[in-house]
């Protein structure tokens, strides 16, 4: 699996959890919708904007959280 998980903030109480899932999940965790570059999966945990349709057609899926 590859692709990224998108938190709006790096201060927000979970991004240490998911720092740490990055690696078992196998997708890299950002916090600029400009970090979105494409793959298998997009994970919304705790994001805030609104994420256009040209981001998402970058992945194969997208979860929001």
């Amino acid at each position: 699996m590859n692709g990224h998980i998108l938190m709006s903030s790096a201060d927000h109480p979970t991004a240490d959890w998911m720092a740490d899932l990055e690696e078992s999940v196998g997708c890299r965790l950002v916090f600029s919708v400009d970090e979105c570059t494409g793959g298998d999966y997009l994970f919304l945990v705790s994001c805030s904007e609104f994420i256009l349709s040209e981001v998402r057609d970058r992945y194969k899926h997208t979860l929001v959280v």
